[in-house]
């Protein structure tokens, strides 16, 4: 467990050949009709009533972005959705997140599970950062929340340690005669290193499953979403490096999975570059709200000046 620690800090720029290719390769396979759309139960099976919480007034004025869209249902609970349309993003979901983090903390205390949760939790932040608030068909990134929640450096080594978890797997994953789409083969020829490091794999499965049963009590349903898809694709990253078959579902899960995990590496080196120059950015982010702030101001000034002047 120590080595898995240190490996992939050491080792992180030669786990991959050409990782740029490997990146724009996975995105385009996520792309994919195939990868792009799944199916998921959205009905309320939450075990732990204590942690449904109802939102307070102001955070239901904002909840629209925790919503999805353009969905299908299949039955009475379950739907198909387009993750092209729903990407992970900024949703505002904060009135119960915490207790959700925390419950999944209390899955299991072992070493390998708390760096899995602890690398997803760095993941999800970095997404949260990156896809900040819509402009177009683009989202602007917010780097204060990126300096004060993604530069811890043990949260940061956790993060590489999944990373190499999920190349680990890929390099094992073994495409059956029956599996879809073989040229996942030639994204499995781009990482170089299968390092068997990682002990514990069947108690991992396990917490997985158990901690996939809280996620069910989340109120936010793109939250529940790309929640739901990192841990099973984890999960399916387990169960392919005990040697367990995986179905064409397991397959969807984990590959969205790696490719969160690329896009928030890729997304963490622009903002650390973006914090060369942090006050243009800030300005960026708020320069709507800059701008009818002055013009308030302006109008109030106005306002004063022609009292004044009448009196």
């Amino acid at each position: 467990m120590i080595l898995a620690v240190f490996v992939p800090i050491i080792f992180a720029k030669l786990l991959l050949r050409n990782k740029s290719d490997f990146q724009r390769q996975l995105n385009e396979i996520c792309k994919h009709r195939a990868f792009s759309r799944i199916e998921m139960d959205f009905g309320n099976t939450c075990l732990f009533p204590e942690l449904m919480k109802e939102c307070k007034l102001w955070e239901c004025l904002f909840s629209e972005a925790g919503n999805l869209k353009r969905t299908e249902k299949r039955g009475e609970s379950r739907m198909v959705v387009d993750l092209l349309l729903n990407p992970e993003s900024y949703t505002g979901y904060k009135k119960g997140s915490s207790e959700i983090w925390e419950k999944l903390k209390g899955v299991n205390d072992s070493k390998l599970y708390r760096i899995m949760l602890s690398g997803i939790h760095q993941s999800v932040n970095i997404h949260k950062a990156a896809f900040y608030k819509p402009c177009g068909y683009d989202f602007l990134k917010n780097v204060m929340l990126f300096r004060r929640t993604c530069r811890n450096g043990a949260f940061i080594n956790n993060f590489r340690v999944l990373r190499l978890f999920l190349l680990t797997s890929l390099k094992r994953l073994e495409l059956t005669e029956n599996t879809q789409y073989k040229w996942l083969e030639g994204l499995k020829s781009y990482v170089l290193v299968d390092i068997p490091l990682f002990p514990q794999i069947k108690q991992l499965c396990k917490d997985l499953e158990d901690a996939i049963d809280i996620l069910s009590c989340m109120s936010c349903p793109k939250c529940r979403l790309w929640s739901t898809i990192q841990f099973k694709g984890l999960r399916v990253a387990a169960k392919i490096t005990v040697g367990e078959k995986i179905t064409q579902q397991d397959l969807v899960f984990f590959i969205n999975l790696l490719n969160r995990i690329c896009v928030a590496e890729y997304e963490s080196e622009i903002m650390e570059d973006m914090l060369e120059n942090y006050y243009w950015h800030v300005f960026l982010l708020y320069k709507k709200e800059l701008f009818t702030l002055c013009l308030a101001v302006l109008l109030f000034l106005a306002i004063l000046v022609n009292k004044t002047t009448d009196n």
